[in-house]
């Protein structure tokens, strides 16, 4: 899980939210409005380039409009906050139509438990977990509870997820000397330098690899 740190809210945001003071996250797809949608758009693009087009939760890439906005307390726990930008992250899988396969923000659907949940707004949530060469997610402490049932709620060892990580992972794992490293400072550059980018998984290959180049 990498560690996002919340940037400016969108102006159109900012500006819609003044006008319609009742009104909720809902409403920005439920009106078709020119101003809504500007306002919606906005946040997409806002919360893609703060997160460097990766998953808030399993870190995998978002494109082709294969994501949406995740509420980290959900909007039927907490309608003043459907709103709140600090509340707000995007994550994988789009639009679901069925509950089959869900991992990260479908997943976690409308499960919210502060003292059993690692955010990836929480400063130490990378160290939180460990990464296994076969793809594998599991908690940095054996006793942390919150990490392990995060692990759970967002099915973040669903078979998929753990394939993808895998061909990652194989791709550098026979590697050495400088091809391994030069491999690793593609896979690890910051989005700074990769186009507003993160590789995906990035944290992964961190955990694992980042060592052979003393980061």
């Amino acid at each position: 899980m990498k560690h996002i740190i919340k940037e400016t809210e969108p102006q159109a945001l900012i500006n819609w939210k003044r006008k319609n003071k009742k009104l909720q996250y809902k409403d920005l797809s439920e009106r078709n409005k020119e101003e809504a949608n500007d306002a919606k758009d906005s946040l997409y693009v806002s919360l893609l380039k703060e997160q460097g087009f990766i998953c808030c939760y399993c870190e995998g890439e978002l494109k082709n409009y294969k994501y949406h906005i995740e509420h980290i307390i959900p909007q039927s726990k907490s309608p003043k906050l459907t709103l709140e930008y600090n509340n707000l992250l995007c994550s994988c899988q789009g639009q679901v139509n069925n509950d089959t396969n869900l991992y990260c923000g479908h997943k976690k659907d409308k499960w919210y438990d502060k003292k059993q949940f690692v955010s990836p707004l929480d400063n130490d949530c990378e160290e939180r977990f460990k990464y296994y060469t076969d793809g594998h997610i599991e908690p940095s402490n054996s006793n942390d509870k919150a990490a392990k049932t995060t692990i759970e709620k967002l099915n973040l060892n669903i078979d998929k997820l753990i394939a993808r990580r895998k061909s990652i992972i194989d791709s550098l794992i026979y590697l050495s000397g400088k091809e391994l490293e030069d491999s690793i400072k593609v896979h690890l550059v910051e989005k700074e330098n990769n186009n507003g980018k993160y590789n995906e998984f990035y944290t992964t290959i961190k955990y694992l690899f980042s060592s052979q180049q003393n980061i």
